[in-house]
C-alpha cells in the first residue's frame, strides 16, 4: 500500500508507523498464507448490519493470480449467509477498485481520497425452486 499512500498523502515512514500502532487490530486481522509463506492480511469487521473490509493486502509478488478474488468472494459468501452487505473503502488511486467492481461492489459515496464501496447480498428467490 506504501505506492497508493505515498500517492495520496505523501510517506512519513514515523507517521506510519504511528497510524499502524495505533489502528492495527490483532483480533480482527487474519494472516493470509500461501505454501507456507504469509503473504497477505484479511481483516472483516461483523458489524450488526453489514460486513466491513478494514484491510485486505496481498504482497504485490503475488497479486495478479486470483487470490484476492478468492478471499474477497468467500467474506461476500459469509455476509450473503447473514443477508448482510459488505462495504469497503479503497483509494482513488488504487487500481484494485477494478477487482471490486468485477466482484459486485458499487460506489455509495466518495471523500477527498477514498471511494466508499458497498456489495449487496444477493437477494434470495421466492419458493426457492426452479420452477421445473
Amino acid at each position: 500500500m506504501k505506492a497508493y499512500v505515498a500517492a495520496t498523502w505523501g510517506w512519513d515512514e514515523e507517521v506510519q508507523r504511528a497510524i499502524f500502532r495505533e489502528r492495527f487490530a490483532p483480533d480482527s486481522s487474519r494472516i493470509v498464507v500461501v505454501d507456507g509463506r504469509g503473504v497477505g492480511v484479511l481483516a472483516v469487521e461483523r458489524r450488526a448490519t453489514d460486513r466491513f473490509i478494514a484491510n485486505l493486502a496481498i504482497a504485490p509478488t503475488i497479486q495478479g493470480r486470483g487470490l484476492g478474488a478468492a478471499i474477497l468472494r468467500g467474506v461476500l459468501a459469509d455476509a450473503a449467509r447473514d443477508a448482510a452487505p459488505t462495504r469497503l473503502h479503497v483509494l482513488h488511486v488504487n487500481p484494485a477498485r477494478r477487482l471490486y467492481e468485477r466482484l459486485g461492489f458499487v460506489v455509495e459515496g466518495e471523500t477527498s481520497t477514498h471511494y466508499l464501496m458497498v456489495a449487496a447480498p444477493p437477494v434470495a428467490r421466492a419458493g426457492g425452486g426452479s420452477g421445473r
